[in-house]
């Protein structure tokens, strides 16, 4: 972690983790778990993202248990958020099944799996009710929100063929009208007038299948001999 005097770049750390986790059973080391704990920090804070790296940090975390895991909290909690601001992928149910149970009492940790849950229950206005309640919980995460954002596009964008302005701004946190037009744009989607938006059209989606049906010369035999006989 920055703050315990460690002062490396995001691509030095991921040089680092990468030989790491390369070294065989050393990178089961607990003396490890410092820079990753540093490289935890690094992704929140730039944006960046490395699955393999957190679970390897959770793992070390599950081998050598302490009497109190508090200290860990801060990590793990960011681990948790940026596994959640990779949905659909399941990412988050990973990260989750590797944490120690004991950090289930912290109540950042609580604030993460309401959201979680949330979400993954596709409620989209009322997490964005529940979010300023969390603030705390995100500092030194950037980018989640617009994370949850292209999530929230990609389910509308599964399940719908056209929708309301408003209904679409209410899921995505009712953006001011600039940003929510150039979401709009950037996902390809059309402003069709009356307060709709045109998503897609579902036939332009269906692919004509050719289905070649195959019959074997005995069979075709047996059958002509069969009517021969009648």
């Amino acid at each position: 972690m920055a703050n315990r005097g460690m002062n490396h770049s995001l691509q030095s750390l991921k040089t680092d983790i990468a030989k790491i986790n390369q070294s065989g059973i050393d990178k089961y080391n607990p003396h490890n778990s410092r820079l990753m704990e540093e490289y935890v920090d690094a992704q929140a804070m730039e944006n960046d993202y490395d699955l393999e790296a957190n679970l390897l940090l959770l793992k070390l975390y599950q081998l050598n248990p302490v009497g109190y895991a508090g200290p860990r909290a801060s990590f793990v909690t960011k681990i948790l958020l940026k596994a959640l601001m990779q949905l659909p992928k399941n990412d988050f149910q990973i990260c989750k099944a590797l944490m120690e149970p004991e950090l289930m009492r912290v109540i950042k940790i609580q604030d993460v799996m309401r959201l979680a849950t949330i979400l993954e229950t596709c409620r989209f206005e009322f997490f964005w009710e529940e979010l300023p309640k969390c603030r705390d919980t995100l500092s030194g995460v950037e980018g989640f929100d617009a994370a949850i954002q292209n999530y929230i596009c990609s389910v509308v964008e599964r399940s719908n063929q056209s929708i309301y302005e408003r209904q679409l701004n209410a899921y995505l946190g009712k953006l001011p009208s600039d940003r929510f037009r150039r979401l709009v744009e950037e996902r390809g989607w059309k402003f069709a007038g009356n307060g709709v938006i045109f998503i897609r059209d579902q036939t332009s989606n269906v692919k004509p299948r050719k289905i070649v049906e195959t019959i074997d010369f005995a069979d075709v035999a047996t059958i002509l001999s069969a009517a021969a006989r009648s």
